[in-house]
């Protein structure tokens, strides 16, 4: 027996990406399509112009499948195939009732944005071909917002929202990407933390989007760890100029200002070992910045007491970043070249300590800490030595031979 068409039979298809089971959808619009083939053989001319609207749909469900699977290039084609069954329908529907052109001119806009979306994912696609296919997807997501929102379909215009922003924010990523590689951090920061909106947005309207909301904000962390990285790094040459000239109250707030930094991108690593570097390296500047004190203390004001609390302090700050530094055996050098430094800093507290106490005339004992100096000198060098740091093996042989020095007046002075 030939079934006949109803009214029934051709009720919307109430097609949900989100929500909707695609196979069991798929089904029912074979079925509907078998049966207005059969109608359409008998010539029934509206049987035939619902055909281009069920078979259009059709294809986009199919091309949904594939566009989920990641088969791109098929999806794509399938797109195409829906997009010009429905506008077919259209051409020929203008009698037809108000919800079916609604669901048409959705479908429609639906179909063009996932095509454009499929284009831009494509393998080997230039990142500039993405953008602007990208935009094109938003672009027709956009006019679909409005026909749901005229419709007044909520979950609908929630699911369009959730594409129109979702889509977006891959066109901020790329761009935040274009950005990255041509090394201008400011303007990668800026698309990241737009495209990170953007997430949250489609997030907002349907939640399977988190991931991206995730994804999101690692890539956002290593944008601004990379940008506070660079303004660290900066930062600490300008405060090792500025020591060069002698200006070390200057110095030393460049050396602080760096040493937060360091620490404030510790905390946006990936990586705990990349996360404990950084946090050595703050500890490390912040043995400089009581480093730059002490030496505008004994430099600049011949004020060798106050420079005993502010070596003592440096010491303790690069034990610290000793302490946190990785111990991998790929570390071992600048564990060593910062082990000479700490010795330096730990021979500059006795070498202070000592000049106060020779100003004093208490040569006795100002001998006494003079030889701890020079002991802590003696570590030192070796481990510059170790380390291959010419720099700082000259630093502290000069530093050692200044402590013998002190001790060879003592002597006189106490002989």
């Amino acid at each position: 027996m030939i079934p006949t068409t109803s009214v029934v039979e051709y009720a919307v298809f109430n097609f949900d990406e989100f929500r909707s089971n695609l196979q069991e959808t798929l089904t029912k619009l074979d079925n509907q399509i078998k049966l207005l083939i059969v109608k359409d053989n008998e010539g029934d001319s509206i049987a035939k112009t619902y055909l281009y609207l069920y078979r259009g749909l059709h294809s986009i469900i199919t091309a949904e499948r594939k566009y989920r699977a990641g088969d791109y290039p098929n999806a794509a084609n399938e797109y195409g195939e829906g997009s010009k069954s429905i506008s077919r329908f259209q051409k020929m529907s203008s009698g037809f009732a108000i919800e079916f052109q609604q669901e048409a001119e959705r479908l429609d806009m639906f179909s063009k944005g996932r095509l454009s979306e499929c284009q831009a994912l494509k393998k080997g696609t230039r990142i500039e071909d993405q953008i602007i296919n990208l935009i094109e997807a938003v672009n027709s997501y956009t006019l679909e917002i409005e026909i749901v929102g005229k419709a007044k379909k909520p979950l609908l215009n929630y699911n369009a929202n959730a594409r129109a922003n979702f889509v977006q924010g891959l066109v901020y990523r790329l761009e935040g990407q274009k950005a990255h590689v041509k090394k201008d951090y400011r303007l990668a920061k800026r698309k990241h933390l737009n495209a990170y909106r953007a997430f949250v947005t489609a997030t907002y309207y349907n939640p399977s989007y988190s991931i991206w909301v995730e994804e999101q904000n690692k890539t956002l962390k290593s944008i601004l760890n990379k940008l506070i990285n660079d303004k660290a790094a900066k930062v600490w040459g300008i405060a090792f100029k500025l020591a060069g000239e002698g200006k070390f109250t200057e110095s030393s707030a460049s050396c602080k200002l760096a040493s937060k930094l360091y620490l404030r991108a510790s905390k946006l690593a990936s990586e705990e070992r990349e996360a404990l570097v950084l946090q050595a390296y703050s500890h490390m500047l912040k043995a400089s910045m009581y480093e730059a004190k002490a030496n505008e203390f004994i430099k600049n004001k011949n004020d060798a007491k106050s420079a005993v609390r502010q070596f003592e302090l440096a010491s303790k700050a690069m034990k610290e970043a000793i302490d946190n530094y990785p111990k991998g055996d790929e570390d071992k050098t600048i564990l060593k070249r910062w082990g000479a430094q700490m010795n330096y800093y730990h021979g500059y507290f006795y070498q202070a300590e000592g000049i106060f106490n020779l100003d004093e005339e208490k040569f006795e004992e100002a001998l006494t800490i003079f030889a701890q100096a020079t002991e802590a000198f003696q570590n030192g060098l070796k481990d510059a030595v170790e380390s291959r740091d010419e720099g700082l093996k000259t630093l502290l042989e000069k530093s050692l031979a200044e402590a013998n020095g002190y001790i060879g007046m003592c002597k006189t002075v106490l002989d």
